[in-house]
């Protein structure tokens, strides 16, 4: 695989990636790709990372829910998460 000379090419590169990827296809993905790379990263790095990560399917999974669905879906996420 090519070497990525910064974060905008890498970006780029995958975004090229996954053009052919169906919302199905990914939701089948990342859950086994994040299974995989996890484990193998500094435990400094990966809190960091899932932090992120939480933060951004939070807010993305909220995006277009009423109030009132917002909180139950957080609800169930923090759920899952202290389980």
């Amino acid at each position: 695989m090519k070497s990525c000379e910064s974060q905008g090419e890498m970006m780029e590169m995958m975004s090229k990636m996954m053009e052919g990827c169906t919302p199905e296809m990914m939701m089948d993905m990342l859950p086994h790709c994040f299974g995989m790379m996890l484990p193998k990263m500094q435990k400094e790095k990966r809190t960091e990372f899932v932090l992120k990560m939480i933060s951004t399917l939070a807010e993305q999974g909220c995006s277009g829910l009423s109030e009132q669905e917002k909180k139950d879906f957080l609800a169930k996420v923090i759920e899952k998460v202290k389980a």
